[in-house]
């Protein structure tokens, strides 16, 4: 039996065969998804599943895609490794200020009420331990070790009166989050914290479910269609955000201006938008109807978010 020579022609000639024939259901899934709001739930709900990609799957998928990205980049902050030299200079020299200034106050409190003379050279001399511009260690303190979260705190004060009383049960647990707090680095706690935030959806679909559930509740729609809805709205928004990232980086790293500001703004109002056509397609309403829930659902949006969020901080808090 003859084996094919392998060419670089007859792979890249493999490459695109894989690509025309992957998976239909991943190509329906992705124009439906897009284009077509409140399609996908309408499917599933009809029983035409075998089309699609699972919905669960499909949000997996694009959410871990979407929180990867900042490890792709190396930076969250794109415009910092685009500055020019006149703005790095600019920071330099108001840094050099800023160190000047708080040596000459450190060396004022070191000297108060000693007769020795202060010489010029050794006022500067604290200000050496400060960091540069653009170092991990910019808010290090003058002993040159990283500022912890809750750096001075007295722990054993700490109380709370949320669930009335003393909240014995609470307290002593307050008081050990508090003082594992006083160990951890501001840097170690937003780290842990936005590793926390896919975990944090996982609760704010429900709740976000429940409220439709609520709105919707003459429509004799099930819990687990509402949740459906929003798992589908969520993976849509997790892929235009992903690719409005995406195209808004190289357009930054090419130099040009305005575009991916005018892209950032599109790729949001499209999203608000798409929510209101996909209440209309999948809970059939009149405009005037599914634009009054629309304005609560956005009202639940916040107030969801922010319950879920303090979740994760407390979360991360106990366990960081």
């Amino acid at each position: 039996m003859q084996l094919r020579r392998m060419t670089m022609g007859a792979l890249f000639h493999d490459v695109l065969h894989d690509l025309a024939h992957l998976d239909s259901r991943v190509w329906r899934t992705l124009i439906a998804l897009v284009l077509k709001p409140g399609k996908l739930t309408n499917e599933f709900i009809a029983g035409r599943r075998t089309y699609y990609l699972p919905p669960f799957r499909l949000y997996l998928v694009l959410s871990l895609i979407f929180f990867l990205l900042p490890s792709f980049g190396g930076s969250n902050n794109v415009v910092i490794d685009t500055q020019d030299a006149q703005d790095k200079e600019a920071v330099s020299e108001a840094m050099r200020d800023l160190k000047k200034e708080l040596g000459a106050g450190d060396a004022a409190q070191t000297n108060a009420g000693s007769d020795e003379t202060t010489k010029p050279a050794d006022i500067a001399k604290p200000a050496t331990n400060y960091a540069q511009p653009g170092e991990a260690s910019k808010s290090t303190p003058a002993d040159g070790k990283p500022a912890t979260l809750l750096q001075g705190i007295r722990c054993q004060t700490v109380h709370t009166d949320l669930f009335g009383g003393d909240s014995g049960w609470l307290q002593p647990r307050l008081v050990q989050a508090c003082q594992h707090l006083t160990t951890v680095t501001q840097r170690e706690f937003m780290r842990s914290l936005r590793n926390n935030i896919p975990k944090m959806m996982f609760i704010f679909l429900p709740l976000i479910a429940l409220v439709n559930l609520i709105l919707y509740v003459f429509r004799r729609r099930t819990y687990v269609e509402h949740l459906l809805f929003y798992v589908h709205y969520h993976a849509f928004a997790f892929l235009l955000l992903a690719l409005q990232i995406t195209a808004c980086a190289i357009l930054k790293w090419l130099h040009v201006p305005f575009l991916p500001g005018f892209l950032t703004f599109a790729a949001w109002a499209y999203l608000f938008l798409y929510l209101f056509k996909a209440m209309r397609s999948v809970y059939h309403q009149s405009k005037t109807m599914t634009a009054l829930k629309y304005l609560v659902v956005l009202t639940a949006y916040g107030v969801c978010l922010l319950i879920t969020f303090v979740g994760a901080a407390a979360y991360t808090a106990f366990t960081v």
